[in-house]
């Protein structure tokens, strides 16, 4: 809050890349996610004039860039970072944990179980071929894997843990 008590970003020399997709169903949410999609949560970056709205699948600047994805939630974006050494990619929801990577393990609260799943599949194929570092925020226990293909499915080669 601002000292007119009115709502501002809390980083005033932020822009904020948002998924084009998913600022839309933000401003027209269904009524089952009118509760996730609060105004007051994200028009003042509007209107700040600090937004960006990311087109599908793209860079952001050198060196990031979003993969859209739909299954959780329309337009959700999972972030990628990378040098010419590695990539490191924000799982959001479409894997917010470790156990995640489990294929059939999808959680109940996603809109489309069946494109969750689908794209899963394809994302952690492009992840093990790619060795990229998978980062999950929400697991407490571990903070990112490195992953490879096997016989049942994806299995970890190289893992960060929260240190204690």
């Amino acid at each position: 809050f601002d000292d007119n008590n009115k709502i501002v970003p809390s980083f005033p020399n932020a822009i904020y890349h948002i998924s084009e997709r998913n600022w839309e169903i933000g401003l027209n949410p269904n009524p089952r996610d009118k509760a996730s999609y609060l105004n007051e949560n994200y028009l003042s970056i509007q209107e700040s004039g600090q937004l960006s709205l990311v087109k599908r699948d793209s860079q952001i600047i050198k060196g990031v860039s979003a993969i859209s994805v739909d299954g959780h939630t329309f337009g959700q974006q999972l972030i990628k970072v990378e040098d010419q050494n590695s990539s490191l990619v924000f799982c959001s929801d479409l894997i917010p944990l470790r156990s995640h990577l489990k294929l059939p393990w999808i959680m109940g609260y996603d809109l489309n179980a069946f494109l969750t799943l689908k794209e899963k599949t394809k994302f952690l194929s492009d992840a093990a071929k790619n060795n990229w570092w998978l980062y999950f925020y929400h697991d407490p226990k571990t903070v990112a894997v490195q992953i490879e293909k096997n016989d049942k499915g994806y299995g970890v080669i190289n893992e960060v843990l929260v240190s204690e």
